[in-house]
């Protein structure tokens, strides 16, 4: 069963397809939230509202993660890998 597991993974990636949930934001998105974030004039639900998406989206991009990064530079730092081995 592991390996019919394993097979239809490598197949889906073949054909494109992603694994997990989509994005609720793009890296556009990310870096514009992070911006309204330093805002002080600005609320979490003034900047959801501009945005379309949920606070608890908005706290997840624009915080700091345990090595100090928020989600939207993870994403930078995934499209730059990507970018790189796409190279190969």
């Amino acid at each position: 069963m592991r390996e019919r597991t394993a097979a239809g993974l490598v197949a889906a990636r073949a054909r494109g397809r992603k694994e997990g949930w989509p994005r609720t934001m793009d890296e556009r998105q990310a870096r514009m939230a992070q911006a309204l974030r330093e805002d002080p004039a600005l609320s979490v639900a003034e900047i959801c509202r501009r945005l379309g998406v949920s606070e608890a989206t908005v706290c997840r991009y624009s915080r700091p993660a345990s090595d100090g990064n928020t989600q939207a530079d993870a994403l930078d730092r995934k499209k730059a890998n990507n970018s790189v081995l796409s190279d190969i």
